[in-house]
Formats: C-alpha cells, sequence, structure tokens
C-alpha cells in the first residue's frame, strides 16, 4: 500500500482554545510522552505527541467535519485520531489508517510523514504541513464513509474515491492548483480511470483522477451517496 491509503477491517489552525481539555499525559512509542484531548463541540478524541499538535488536529477535524457536511456526510459516532511516528508494520508506505472496527484513526506526526514521503516518493509536491492536514481530513473521510455506507467497500477503488476527492477538495487552492500541475490527466475522467491498478500504482494520479471526477457537473455529492448507496460499480482493472 502506499502513499495515503489505509482501511483496516481487522478486530482489533484555528487557535489554541480548539481543544477542551487535557485528559492524558503518557508515553508515546519513539516519543517522549503525548497528550490527549477532547475536541470541543467534537465528539472526537485526539493523542499526539504535545498539546500544540493536538490542538492543530482538532482544529483540522473541525474544518473536515464541515466539508464533509456539505456532503452529506455526518458523523454518528465517537472516534479517536491518534498521531504516531509509526504505523502498524501491515500498513506498509501508508501515511494514515482508519481502523473501522476500533473507531480509530491514526496518522504519521509530521516528522514520520516527512521521512514516509521521500521514502515513497509520493506527495512531494505539497508542502508538509498542507499535506498533513489534509492527511487528517483524507482518513477522517473514511471514518464519516463507514458510518454512512450500507456496506464494506467492494473494492479499494471505492473506499479511497471519497477520501481523496475530499482531500483534494479540502486543499488550499494554491497548492491544489500546483498539484495538479504536477499530475495532468486526460479529461474526461470516467471510472474505468479510477480502479485498484491506478490507485495501486500511483496515489497521486488517482487522487487527481477522483476530484477531477467529482468536479465533473452532476457528479459531487450525489455521486458521493450512489457510493454510499452502492448504486455505482467501481471497476477492479
Amino acid at each position: 500500500m502506499h502513499g495515503l491509503r489505509g482501511w483496516s477491517v481487522q478486530p482489533t489552525i484555528r487557535h489554541i482554545g480548539v481543544a477542551a481539555a487535557m485528559i492524558l499525559l503518557f508515553f508515546m512509542p519513539g516519543s517522549s510522552f503525548a497528550v490527549t484531548l477532547s475536541c470541543q463541540k467534537q465528539n472526537i478524541t485526539v493523542t499526539a505527541p504535545d498539546f500544540k499538535l493536538a490542538n492543530r488536529v482538532c482544529a483540522r477535524a473541525a474544518t473536515s467535519l464541515d466539508l464533509l457536511a456539505s456532503c452529506n456526510l455526518q458523523q454518528t459516532d465517537p472516534f479517536s485520531i491518534e498521531v504516531t511516528p509509526v504505523l502498524p508494520s501491515e500498513f506498509g508506505e501508508c501515511f494514515g489508517v482508519f481502523h473501522c472496527n476500533d473507531d480509530l484513526v491514526q496518522v504519521l506526526a509530521p516528522d514520520a510523514l516527512s521521512e514516509a514521503i521521500h521514502r515513497s516518493g509520493n506527495f512531494t509536491n505539497l508542502p508538509l504541513d498542507v499535506l498533513f492536514d489534509s492527511l487528517v481530513t483524507h482518513e477522517i473521510s473514511h471514518v464519516l464513509a463507514f458510518q454512512s455506507s450500507s456496506g464494506v467497500p467492494r473494492t479499494s477503488a471505492e473506499a479511497e474515491y471519497i477520501a481523496y476527492a475530499m482531500q483534494m477538495e479540502s486543499l488550499p487552492e494554491k497548492d491544489r492548483n500546483a498539484f495538479l500541475q504536477a499530475h495532468p490527466v486526460t479529461q474526461p475522467v470516467s471510472l474505468m480511470g479510477l480502479n485498484d491498478v491506478i490507485l495501486s500504482f500511483s496515489p497521486e494520479v488517482f487522487a487527481v483522477r477522483a476530484w477531477t471526477h467529482f468536479r465533473i457537473e452532476g457528479n459531487g455529492c450525489e455521486f458521493i451517496r450512489k457510493i454510499l448507496k452502492r448504486e455505482v460499480n467501481f471497476p477492479t482493472q
């Protein structure tokens, strides 16, 4: 697995006042300590290496929920976000993962994310802070899609379409335009170009194609609704 992808089915910046209260202070593998915060006015708990980063994730979660709500993706259950120096080994070069059976999102901390970008060669065209914020949006999209859907995605492409489309939508316009210029796609984009093979070969190309397809008149949030209702069949190759 490469880049931002990650969906686990195993059991298993506004300002400093965004997060409500510090709940715990404890050791996290690979770092000196971590804090856990309950995000204000959100049913989300964030664990991160420091208070500033935890607040940043809470702030990003708030803007992500607003964006997703505009596409009728609503949070129905609480979940947790863990900013970590390392993901479980089975997720290879992923930058983040949603453990759906545990209501848990894990994303790489900025330093670890920077190293993962250089190892994988993916998403090098985005500034680190912009990529980190969009990674949070990407994984929260997985959470809300899971909470809103009528079943488990039938293909990886089906699972990732919403997450990548929302991630791209969340980017600052200048960064999105620069990313689009670095990864041009042939128009028009059809579902045949949004399959598991393309996703595996180049997450960046898949991301651009997903967003471009999403922005086609008549698609957008209505197409996401069809995905969640299992009215769309994504090709596997």
